[in-house]
């Protein structure tokens, strides 16, 4: 899976947010990203598959959540 987020999201090898920074801000869409949304929520993901040993943390269902909302718009310049 890590492959194929590589490859969607070519831009998710920057790592342009920590680890450590998803973890202590576990939703993408409420909390304001220091990157645009278009390139937080792919590290998000990767971030979950990276981390799927912890699914119990609320990185994941905010995760899904704000692919849900992101899913919805057509439009990738809207966030």
């Amino acid at each position: 899976m890590r492959d194929i987020l590589l490859k969607a999201f070519p831009s998710v090898e920057n790592k342009e947010l920590s680890d450590d920074y998803i973890r202590a801000h576990p939703d993408p869409m409420w909390d304001v990203q220091p990157i645009p949304l278009i390139r937080a929520v792919p590290l998000y993901m990767l971030w979950c598959v990276e981390h799927r040993a912890d699914e119990g943390q609320l990185v994941f269902d905010h995760t899904i959540g704000a692919l849900t909302k992101y899913a919805r718009v057509m439009d990738p310049r809207l966030e």
